[in-house]
């Protein structure tokens, strides 16, 4: 589907500068400022403000997603996603549970109408998920996500690091080209 192709883009850069409708948070279990991206985006949207809504909504699941106002970024929302820690779980209740996420993802897409988002490379940090078996969850659980939510203008995934753009970069032009 040539939309797709248009619809979803990768690229290296900062996810807090994302200038669209929301931006997702690789966030654990609490919502509350943790560290890495999660902690970044807590202090770039307002320790406080951020701290009060997320706290509101009391956790949530692995495999699941809640959104909040995005306050002092330069996007309305945030979609909290909690995706598996690799090493607490079997691989194959790992990759489950990253899918899972995603899917919760795009559910908060449809129920916000968001038309921009962008997504990071979820649970490959200090969660500890292999980035090659993410990068292959991620494009085959966002190219779902686009086809589900055709309102969808734009999916950037960001990566703050090289080596995983890269390995997901592979991977979604061998997609492509696998759907001719």
């Amino acid at each position: 589907m040539a939309k797709m192709k248009s619809v979803i883009k990768l690229e290296v850069g900062n996810i807090l500068l994302f200038e669209g409708d929301a931006i997702v948070n690789s966030a654990n279990k609490s919502l509350l400022r943790g560290s890495g991206l999660c902690g970044a985006i807590h202090k770039a949207a307002g320790v406080q403000q951020l701290h009060a809504a997320c706290h509101a909504l009391g956790g949530c699941e692995t495999g699941d997603a809640k959104t909040t106002e995005a306050f002092d970024l330069p996007c309305k929302w945030i979609i909290h996603a909690v995706g598996p820690n690799w090493h607490r779980h079997t691989p194959s209740e790992a990759t489950a549970l990253l899918k899972q996420t995603y899917q919760a993802i795009f559910r908060e897409v449809a129920l916000y109408k968001i038309e921009r988002l962008a997504i990071p490379a979820i649970s490959t940090g200090i969660y500890g998920f292999p980035a090659d078996l993410a990068a292959e969850i991620s494009i085959c659980e966002v190219t779902a996500g686009v086809e589900a939510n055709p309102e969808l203008k734009e999916v950037c995934l960001i990566y703050s690091e090289t080596g995983k753009y890269n390995l997901t970069r592979q991977v979604f032009e061998a997609h492509n080209a696998k759907m001719g």
